[in-house]
């Protein structure tokens, strides 16, 4: 009898490690997929300021779009390089 309760035991904390390690391994997969979603949002405001085909002002802006269901909020700070034709772009997302 004692043999079967100290069976039941380990199986039982085999089950909760493994379940454990489930919701880490969901929680991790959901983190990878807004950072991705999040760079994406940041390439395609880059994308937009390379095909204007001008050189673009110094100076800062702000937005939102949605991406994957969910709504990002983006703002790109524009400033002077060290030539006359670079620019510093950054553009920082949140969401």
């Amino acid at each position: 009898m004692l043999e079967v309760v100290v069976a039941l035991l380990i199986v039982a904390l085999g089950l909760a490690a493994a379940v454990e390690l489930t919701t880490l391994a969901a929680g991790n997969a959901f983190t990878l997929q807004q950072k991705t979603l999040a760079d994406w949002v940041a390439m395609n405001r880059l994308a937009t300021l390379r095909m204007a085909g001008t050189l673009p002002a110094a100076g800062s802006a702000t937005g939102h779009v949605k991406m994957g269901g969910n709504t990002f909020y983006w703002r790109e700070a524009i400033s002077g390089g060290a030539l006359p034709q670079v620019r510093n772009v950054r553009i920082s997302v949140s969401g």
